[in-house]
């Protein structure tokens, strides 16, 4: 463990170094393009030459923007430290006689566990479980979602790197753009307009009026054409204000449900609240997603799961348990077949209870918070 510690810190470091470059090119980016800016301002030339120029200086900044994220998530995601079995698992493929003992005990103590679960389940019953009996984590389905927003944002980058310039007017100083080969986007100085809802078209002419005008956008259009631009921002992470209400509150329910982490903190939230308030040390749960994520709190999610399974499939009347001498877990079962969970926080317990739950609270905000934090954008006009 020691040494799985001194492998994962060390890539931890690497990965925090791999972020803060990312940063600051990212932050030479938007400099340079601020100085570019002024200075073509300050160029003795007719205003729609100067629309050209900055049009494409902020093209080409965004896309440089672009290829920046997805190279620093790449390169994230190859030195992201490996789990404790990952790990464990090379290093007994590298012939370490510790690793390969510390995968054999953990093989004995998954077969010893499915044993005690397949004993109590009833004969004659479809049962159904997961793919694999490798250990899952409450996180899995986040790191699934993480790993394939990380592909899509690759190609993504791909498609608008291919932006063009296909026709530049030099009357009014407007610039047509083409993605993969289609004409997509006007800019036109005051305006940029999208001309088909490709996502990579959206997150072209998004990403290039939060460069121009700020953060607060108007965006006119139908109403469909206003659920596809809030859906994109949400997938792609683009920080933006909506002046439309309604699309603000759809902005505010995408959110919720694109990110189980928003989802977990909620729960956390609701949870810490109960402890606070509720007088008694005996409360009681009808969903079992909070009484997991309770449970979760106190001991590794994997080991909340098998418990609950292994109580709700029991034959005794009122099957419980104690989870480290923090708290009593009873399932309660109703004829109809419902089931819902008396939890007893044991007694001089619930300070404790109650700050384990705090702290993975405010662990879910921060990830919550990084994950969405985005660098305020200048609000200046052209």
């Amino acid at each position: 463990m020691a040494e799985y510690n001194q492998y994962r810190n060390q890539q931890r470091a690497v990965c925090k170094g791999i972020t803060a470059k990312g940063k600051e090119d990212r932050q030479q980016t938007l400099t340079r393009l601020k100085q570019r800016k002024k200075e073509i301002r300050a160029l003795a030339q007719p205003w729609p030459a100067k629309k050209i120029l900055l049009s494409e200086a902020v093209a080409a900044s965004f896309i440089e923007l672009r290829t920046f994220k997805s190279s620093t998530q790449k390169t994230r995601h190859a030195q992201f430290p490996k789990n404790l079995r990952a790990w464990v698992a090379e290093r007994a493929s590298e012939g370490d006689a510790r690793a390969a003992a510390q995968l054999r005990g953990w093989r004995y103590a998954d077969q010893r566990n499915q044993r005690r679960l397949e004993a109590t389940l009833e004969a004659g019953a479809l049962h159904l479980g997961p793919e694999t009996d490798d250990e899952k984590s409450d996180w899995s389905e986040f790191m699934q979602q993480r790993l394939a927003g990380q592909q899509r944002a690759e190609n993504l980058a791909g498609q608008i790197a291919t932006a063009r310039i296909w026709t530049i007017n030099r009357a009014t100083g407007d610039v047509s753009y083409t993605l993969n080969g289609k004409l997509s986007v006007i800019d036109r100085g005051r305006r940029v307009t999208v001309l088909n809802q490709n996502e990579a078209a959206i997150v072209f002419g998004l990403e290039m009026a939060v460069q121009k005008y700020g953060s607060r956008i108007v965006c006119s259009g139908g109403d469909d054409w206003k659920r596809q631009v809030v859906k994109v921002a949400v997938q792609n992470g683009i920080f933006v204000e909506f002046t439309d209400p309604e699309m603000r509150d759809m902005l505010y329910q995408h959110q919720l449900v694109a990110n189980p982490l928003q989802i977990k903190a909620t729960r956390l939230h609701a949870l810490e609240t109960r402890l606070q308030s509720e007088g008694t040390n005996e409360m009681l749960f009808t969903n079992e997603a909070d009484v997991q994520m309770l449970l979760s709190c106190l001991q590794p999610a994997v080991h909340s799961q098998q418990l609950l399974q292994i109580l709700k499939t029991s034959q005794e009347p009122e099957p419980k348990a104690n989870i480290g001498g923090n708290l009593t877990i009873v399932v309660i079962k109703t004829p109809d077949g419902r089931q819902s969970f008396r939890v007893s926080i044991d007694e001089g317990k619930r300070k404790h209870v109650l700050e384990r739950v705090e702290q993975v609270r405010q662990s879910a905000h921060r990830a919550l918070r990084d994950r969405n934090k985005a660098p305020s954008h200048e609000r200046e006009g052209r």
